[in-house]
């Protein structure tokens, strides 16, 4: 015979298949009590169990939601990347013994020349005047119709003169192309400031190319070498950064951790790969400028 512990837990599991069917909660009582008679739990223990299971309900809808707006999140930005850049103090480093004479070091400066580096990307691994970005965006819209043709993206980018520009904004109605507003001066806000382009260059220290096919090579090179959670865990962080965003009343976010402890579902780390698998080459007033996507 079963306990009353036993029986509590099979009435429970009862009104939760009942709640997820959108039964009432005076519907879910009635028929539980024809079955159970007197063994039937109170109709108020009824009506407080089905609004948990409703509660929960809603929570994971809210979460999915949640999730798939992330995945529509596509992102971009530019920066300059040098033919060659100094190791940082920390790099350069090296051990010598305490009565070692301290080693001399000669002052090195970044290189003169330098390549204008473009990246559009998302959370599954997927910027300079106005005519430039547009001419950007066009190949971008062309990319995502190939690559992305079953998501309706949303483009996030800072409010730089090219992106905030009545050409541009023309050109993003003329695409099609929905962007997410961000506040002015917001780095913090950037996924491609605040994780993808440190990352990048702190990869690129120390490193020495001749020309720009060069730098464009090994840029991509690491581009290719990431994760599909190195994507993934910058949009998680940019969901915190919004939320201490709001709880400062707008105010900048620098130098703190805004690391998500939201669990992401694993369907959320995959990498579209042909996103950032191709290199278009570009003449700019002389400046040579890449894109990658």
């Amino acid at each position: 015979m079963a306990t009353s512990n036993d029986l509590l837990i099979k009435q429970r599991s009862v009104i939760e298949f009942l709640a997820a069917e959108g039964c009432s909660a005076a519907n879910i009582h009635a028929r539980m009590k024809t079955v159970y008679g007197e063994m039937c739990i109170s109709d108020c223990a009824v009506r407080k169990w089905t609004a948990h299971c409703r509660d929960e309900s809603a929570e994971k809808g809210h979460v999915y939601s949640t999730l798939r707006a992330l995945q529509r999140i596509l992102t971009g930005d530019e920066s300059w990347v040098y033919h060659y850049d100094p190791e940082c103090k920390a790099q350069s480093m090296e051990y010598r013994h305490k009565t070692s004479p301290s080693p001399r070091k000669f002052k090195v400066v970044a290189s003169a020349r330098k390549v204008l580096f473009t990246v559009f990307w998302d959370m599954e691994g997927q910027t300079v005047n106005s005519e430039r970005y547009i001419s950007t965006l066009r190949a971008l819209k062309l990319r995502l119709r190939r690559v992305r043709r079953d998501k309706d993206s949303i483009l996030q980018h800072d409010n730089a003169r090219p992106h905030t520009s009545r050409q541009t904004q023309d050109a993003l109605r003329h695409l099609e192309l929905t962007t997410l507003p961000h506040p002015a001066y917001s780095p913090d806000l950037a996924p491609s400031f605040y994780y993808l382009f440190p990352q990048l260059k702190k990869y690129l220290k120390g490193h020495h190319n001749d020309n720009d096919e060069k730098v464009i090579a090994d840029v991509c090179r690491w581009c290719h070498g990431q994760s599909s959670e190195f994507f993934a865990d910058s949009v998680r962080q940019l969901v915190e950064r919004w939320r201490l965003c709001v709880d400062r009343d707008g105010d900048y976010v620098e130098k703190q951790s805004a690391k998500s402890e939201a669990v992401i579902s694993p369907w959320c780390y995959g990498v579209h790969r042909e996103l950032i698998g191709s290199v278009m080459l570009s003449m700019y007033e002389m400046e040579k400028s890449f894109v990658v996507m």
